[in-house]
């Protein structure tokens, strides 16, 4: 069984993951309010240039944002190795990855080939800049770990996924629909299966047994998991660019629903045995995440099987609807819940040992009140199933789908605000918010 190893001794300042946990959530309200004033014809289809726009705003602005942020702390906890001056670096990230969602969401919506090579240029710079110095990290802990393996991959298909975007951008005036349809299908799979899911993978093997006192996973499964990942995406690649290869897409499908799916059902049996009972917002929300993940993957399959009308003909923007919304955002969510309390405790707790605390350090369960939680999750999860009623019934759907989505998303990024000034209201330093806990403990 895999154990979590946590190195707490090389925590980067709190100002490293906040600045982007703080971001990320306003993509996803710009995201729902551009659904709500585009209405039913959003979701015509997944080549909509509002849906292209909220497509980057979630996977990219919300998801990514949030995983970089989570990454740069999480280097040094899980490898014992960080990225080089992570306060300079994150900035550089932030502002980068910010810029570039921005104007590549607005040429999009808009369509403004200037505005989306603009915007493609940054996220390139952001991208190249945040895999050089990541995969620096991860190759400085020796590939002590699995996670480490994974976390390389993962990195390694987000710059494939950056580099087909970048041929899109390029493309984006005067490519053929055939062949940006191929280079979509196949940037959306090294994006979604190859950074997301790869990540994912490599996170949840060692913070599921961390935070819900669980069971860890199989160490022969995670490595199983991640190479039928990999196999999957290099099968998908040859039957895009080889005409002689395209029969492997099916099996090379089915492989990525496969191990998707078992490691849906393996992460919620290992939380159904968890030995803390009482079941908390966050999880939930991984249960939602897991759920939407397994339908993900039914779905493909019941519709590669049979032809079911209504099913087959909004496979599509189904699949993304529970992939990215149900799926990716949810565990972002529930990450969140989590990793900000824990960060605020524990920096909170290192300032204490320097008498840099005013008054008692509160109680990790009293940083976000699990009641701010709960309303905040009943939003998500409406938006979740309006969202799904409109790509099937766009009228009157999508008008409720969006506003839910801004709304849970504020309310989101509400509740992380909240924490930080909590934080800066009990640090007895004008800049101890910014402050490594290292620093603190020496002072």
């Amino acid at each position: 069984m895999n154990s979590p190893r946590l190195n707490l001794t090389q925590t980067p300042p709190l100002a490293v993951p906040l600045r982007f946990f703080l971001t990320a959530p306003w993509f996803g309200v710009v995201a729902g309010l551009l659904l709500a004033a585009a209405g039913p014809s959003a979701l015509a289809s997944r080549w909509t240039p509002a849906a292209l726009a909220m497509t980057h705003l979630l996977v990219l602005g919300l998801i990514t944002m949030t995983m970089w942020g989570a990454l740069l702390q999480l280097f040094p906890v899980l490898l014992g190795t960080g990225i080089p001056r992570p306060r300079s670096a994150a900035a550089v990230f932030h502002g980068l990855l910010t810029l570039g969602v921005v104007l590549l969401a607005a040429g999009l919506w808009r369509p403004a080939p200037t505005l989306v090579a603009a915007g493609a240029a940054a996220l390139v710079a952001a991208v190249v800049s945040f895999v050089v110095l990541a995969g620096y990290a991860v190759c400085r802990s020796g590939w002590r770990s699995l996670s480490a393996r994974v976390f390389a991959a993962g990195l390694g298909a987000l710059a494939v996924a950056a580099g087909l975007g970048s041929t899109l951008a390029a493309g984006h005036a005067g490519a053929p629909f055939g062949i940006l349809r191929s280079l979509t299908d196949l940037h959306a799979a090294w994006g979604l299966l190859g950074w997301i899911a790869a990540v994912v993978m490599g996170v949840a093997f060692q913070v599921v047994p961390m935070f819900y006192a669980a069971r860890g996973y199989p160490r022969a499964l995670t490595a199983a998991l991640s190479a039928a990942v990999l196999a999957a995406l290099l099968g998908m690649s040859a039957a895009s660019t080889a005409p002689a290869a395209a029969g492997i897409a099916l099996p090379a499908g089915a492989l990525a629903a496969a191990a998707l799916s078992v490691f849906a059902l393996w992460t919620l049996g290992l939380q159904s045995r968890r030995l803390r009972s009482r079941p908390d917002v966050p999880l939930q929300l991984w249960r939602t995440a897991m759920g939407s993940l397994l339908g993900a993957s039914i779905l493909w399959a019941l519709c590669r099987v049979w032809d079911i009308p209504v099913l087959s003909e909004r496979l599509p923007e189904l699949l993304g609807a529970l992939y990215i919304v149900g799926f990716a955002a949810s565990l972002v969510n529930a990450m969140l819940y989590k990793i900000v309390p824990f960060l605020i405790w524990l920096h909170l707790t290192q300032l204490r040992g320097a008498r840099r605390v005013r008054g008692a350090v509160p109680h990790m369960g009293s940083i976000i009140p699990e009641r701010h939680m709960r309303w905040q999750f009943r939003a998500q999860t409406g938006a979740l199933l309006a969202l799904i009623m409109a790509v099937l019934w766009p009228q009157p759907w999508a008008y409720p789908a969006g506003v839910l989505l801004a709304l849970g998303w504020f309310g989101l990024w509400l509740n992380i605000f909240k924490a930080a000034q909590l934080h800066r209201r009990a640090a007895a330093v004008d800049d101890g918010w910014w402050e490594a806990p290292s620093r603190a403990r020496s002072t």
